[in-house]
């Protein structure tokens, strides 16, 4: 009898334990995802007016080049190890530029517009999704007029209707980087999120198609 009331106040010592094992998990997630946000954002100033000549050098053709990791001693102090990213360039001064990927589900990548200097003028992520696919469309404002004045005289519009929604940017510049920045939750995921970001489509409008459903 006497043990009884002993065992009724385990039950708020037990939930109170758990409130706090599950705030604290909470504020732990908060605390890391805003260190990932403010390592995406923050990466490019560091290099100042070197941005754009820094990032060039791991652009590929087509698709993001991958960031190699930096010499030891030379990283930037606020740097990721948890993150993945690749870069691709674009150049508008001779047509748009597009972005074409296939999300994963479940990961967290963002894709942040850079002009030369490193600052960024736009940035979306993977919950912006439409139908498991980010299409992005970058133009100059001149492009973007005449694409809008095109597709107004156009009555055919067959070919976009199965396609899903892009998303379409007005760039200040001609030139600038796109930082693809892909969260690496857990070590044995590593290679395959390097594999995914390969697959991803960078690259001027013509050499890109817009994807439609079958």
């Amino acid at each position: 009898m006497r043990s009884s009331p002993q065992k009724n106040d385990l039950g708020p010592m037990r939930r109170e334990r758990l409130l706090i094992a599950c705030l604290t998990f909470t504020g732990f997630l908060c605390v890391t995802l805003s260190i990932h946000i403010v390592s995406i954002l923050a990466l490019p100033h560091y290099f100042g007016d070197r941005a754009m000549a820094y990032w060039s050098t791991f652009a590929t053709d087509g698709h993001p080049g991958l960031r190699t990791d930096p010499p030891t001693g030379t990283a930037p102090p606020f740097e990721d190890p948890a993150l993945l990213q690749g870069v691709c360039l674009y150049d508008l001064a001779s047509a748009p530029f597009r972005i074409h990927a296939t999300i994963d589900p479940g990961q967290f990548t963002s894709f942040a517009f850079h002009r030369p200097s490193g600052d960024a003028f736009y940035a979306v992520t993977d919950r912006a999704a439409q139908q498991g696919k980010i299409d992005i469309l970058l133009m100059t404002q001149q492009q973007f007029d005449e694409d809008e004045e095109t597709s107004e005289e156009s009555d055919d519009t067959s070919h976009t209707s199965a396609a899903p929604p892009e998303l379409r940017l007005v760039s200040e510049d001609e030139r600038g980087f796109v930082l693809i920045s892909a969260l690496v939750a857990r070590p044995s995921e590593r290679e395959r999120i390097k594999t995914w970001i390969g697959t991803i489509e960078c690259g001027k409008v013509n050499d890109i198609a817009h994807d439609s459903i079958p």
